[in-house]
């Protein structure tokens, strides 16, 4: 067992050099002077690889695409599915509400809040006829009103 772990060490330093021998025989990447390489990833539309910034499109929700293939994607969206959002291919979002979207955006939202605020004032009224009938209760049970109520209510 401890044989095997120090043949293992002896041999770690040479496959280092080896591995480190492939990696300077390979060619390195030509840059411009300033510039580094950074990885754009692949098109979700198209799945090549995005290789110069001024080929891709970022839409709002920070999703990227070739500028070819978003603007296609969203040429079909607008003509065949009559979609004027321009929704981003990969989670949906809309690029680009139109004014009926956002009119009927606002007309759900509003129709909610008007529907929550029903749905409040049913649930006070409610509330109010339980301790009207609680409070009609506790007066059976002691005989009537008390006097104080009963002046009240004269």
């Amino acid at each position: 067992m401890i044989a095997q772990r120090l043949a293992a060490a002896r041999r770690a330093p040479e496959t280092a050099a080896s591995e480190a021998l492939e990696a300077a025989e390979q060619p390195a990447p030509v840059l411009r002077p300033g510039r580094r390489e950074v990885s754009l990833g692949d098109c979700a539309i198209c799945g090549k690889a995005m290789e110069a910034m001024r080929d891709v499109k970022t839409l709002p929700c920070k999703h990227c695409f070739h500028w070819g293939c978003i603007d296609e994607f969203h040429r079909r969206q607008l003509h065949e599915e009559k979609n004027p959002d321009l929704p981003c291919f990969t989670c949906g979002v809309a690029c680009n509400k139109s004014i009926a979207s956002i009119m009927e955006e606002r007309r759900k939202k509003r129709q909610e809040e008007e529907e929550a605020a029903a749905e409040e004032e049913r649930r006070r009224e409610q509330q109010e006829q339980e301790a009207e009938r609680q409070r009609q209760r506790s007066q059976e049970r002691s005989g009537g009103p008390t006097s104080a109520a009963a002046a009240a209510a004269a």
